[in-house]
């Protein structure tokens, strides 16, 4: 495990702009979860669903809406365990347009897409993201 600001890295995948990876990103979660955490002794099944859910919705954002690069394993995914928390990082080549920073917009009922960031809204303790050299950071932040 390699120890980062504020806490322990104990995942880290990389996988390409295939949306047939999100499914093993998924059960990758799930495994280091029930490694590190002891599932379900230390963490509810709606918690560890959560986090499944959520890294979910933000993989299938950059595997859809990131800048299609040459790079094999243009998207990684990082788990953190926080004191309090666990914290997932999504770090993709960036954005197709130099769009600002992301936000969770009230989905449209009649569109079969788009609700992605407010499922992160809403399940998430704290999410965001961050432009820089390597693309587009976006993470979250659920309660143990």
């Amino acid at each position: 495990m390699v120890t980062v600001t504020g806490g322990t890295c104990f995942g880290l995948m990389g996988i390409s702009q295939d949306a047939a990876n999100v499914g093993r990103v998924r059960a990758w979660i799930i495994e280091r979860l029930e490694e590190k955490i002891a599932f379900p002794l230390f963490m509810a099944t709606e918690t560890r669903n959560d986090i499944v859910s959520c890294a979910s919705e933000i993989v299938a954002n950059s595997v859809v809406h990131a800048a299609h690069g040459t790079r094999g394993d243009a998207v990684k995914i990082r788990l953190i365990l926080l004191r309090y928390r666990i914290r997932v990082e999504v770090t993709d080549p960036g954005p197709r347009n130099q769009g600002g920073a992301l936000h969770a917009d009230t989905p449209n009922s009649d569109a079969e897409t788009g609700r992605g960031l407010f499922i992160v809204d809403a399940l998430s303790a704290d999410w965001g993201d961050r432009l820089d050299g390597d693309g587009r950071m976006t993470w979250f932040e659920l309660e143990r």
